[in-house]
């Protein structure tokens, strides 16, 4: 994992840790994320331009985003 004790964070310390991560990493932590506590708020929170969790909502949410 990228944020080493990344299930022990609280959620609310995550964007700002996220934030410096490349989008290598946070797709890594979102495959983590999705077949572990599977947060819907973390996921989106993990989310950026370009990266997506491959849902429906978020491709469309992204495809909105870029215009």
């Amino acid at each position: 994992m990228p944020l080493p004790g990344y299930d022990h964070l609280p959620q609310g310390s995550l964007a700002d840790r996220v934030r410096a991560l490349d989008d290598d990493d946070v797709r890594r932590i979102l495959d983590y994320e999705r077949g572990h506590a599977d947060r819907p708020a973390v996921i989106e929170m993990h989310l950026r331009p370009g990266i997506s969790d491959g849902s429906r909502r978020t491709r469309r949410r992204l495809r909105v985003a870029r215009g």
